[in-house]
């Protein structure tokens, strides 16, 4: 329970990226459970997915977001719409890029979509452990060069590397606010949504030749 003569933060998170980037997975690692389904196929995530995890004097509102990519089908531009609907109403953006395969397009798109913006940004390099240190460190240099990000931390969102180093970083920029969800709190979302998800997880993964997705 909230005592109310010490200071709270709380705030909202957006986590963006293009596709399979590992975003649902640092959510999943964020809130210590499974909430958002995993493949490999792009644009698992169609809807935003929010996530909640608490510590003891900060609350953190996580939105899983689809890949933001260079879309010309219908279905994927709104899908990108989706993502990019959410910059504006957050309190920090927790960018995420691919430090093992990146894509400079969807990179692109990125940075151009935070030009817009005022919130800070903080930048996670995923799937460092399948790149060299001397690669990894041109990569952090190259990012810091290319936008005002308020840290960058590079990560293993599959093995957990430095998962707690990039909370500490976003609980830094969250505002001084009461809590928004009770501590008891994971998701907002239905248990039927969530049933429906796990369910069209299985099947992309065991039947990925046979349905489309």
């Amino acid at each position: 329970m909230q005592n109310s003569g010490e200071t709270f933060k709380s705030g909202y998170v957006a986590i963006i990226g293009a596709p399979n980037v590992g975003k649902s997975t640092l959510l999943n690692k964020m809130l210590g459970q499974k909430l958002s389904i995993t493949s490999k196929k792009p644009q698992t995530t169609r809807d935003r997915i929010l996530g909640i995890t608490h510590q003891p004097e900060a609350q953190f509102i996580f939105l899983d977001t689809p890949g933001i990519h260079q879309a010309k089908k219908p279905l994927n531009k709104r899908i990108v719409e989706v993502a990019l609907s959410t910059l504006g109403d957050v309190d920090l953006i927790l960018m995420l890029v691919d430090a093992y395969k990146p894509d400079p397009n969807s990179e692109g798109l990125l940075l151009k979509a935070l030009q817009s913006q005022n919130n800070p940004v903080v930048l996670a390099i995923n799937k460092i452990d399948l790149v060299i240190k001397p690669e990894l460190l041109a990569q952090i240099d190259k990012w810091h060069q290319s936008h005002d990000f308020k840290a960058i931390v590079p990560i293993s969102a599959k093995n957990g590397k430095n998962i707690d180093m990039v909370k500490d970083e976003v609980r830094k920029r969250l505002p001084a606010c009461e809590f928004y969800f009770p501590e008891d709190y994971v998701t907002d979302r239905s248990m039927r949504f969530l049933a429906a998800e796990i369910i069209r997880e299985k099947l992309m993964r065991f039947m990925g030749d046979e349905l489309p997705y």
